[in-house]
């Protein structure tokens, strides 16, 4: 003989369950709003990190400037000790004793033979 095949889940039929009697939900307690001393403390530390927070900005701004005022000032130097290299080398070419007598006899003057080397 021959076996019916058909749906399983109707051979197997599940207890009827009676219905729950239901429950009345629990109350939660409704926060309206936080605690003042909270709240204060909120502020409080609200406050201290934007004052902290301007007290670093304005560091920074200062130490900026600083920075390039620095920067300005070792560029002045730098150009001042090539004015100084400049003006060493005139000197130099101004006291040889070639110098002096072209000097010398460009406005009339003459050349003392004691003081001649």
């Amino acid at each position: 003989m021959r076996k019916e095949q058909g749906n399983t889940s109707l051979a197997y039929q599940l207890p009827v369950s009676t219905p729950k009697t239901r429950t009345q939900p629990r109350s939660r307690r409704v926060i309206k709003g936080l605690p003042s001393s909270e709240k204060v403390l909120y502020l409080v530390s609200t406050v201290i990190c934007i004052m902290a927070a301007i007290f670093v900005l304005t560091r920074y701004a200062e130490l900026t400037q600083l920075d390039v005022s620095i920067q300005q000032t070792e560029s002045r130097i730098n150009k001042v000790k090539e004015l100084n290299t400049q003006l060493d080398s005139e000197k130099l070419k101004g006291s040889s004793l070639e110098h002096i007598r072209q000097f010398a006899e460009q406005n009339g003057l003459q050349i003392i033979p004691s003081i001649h080397p």
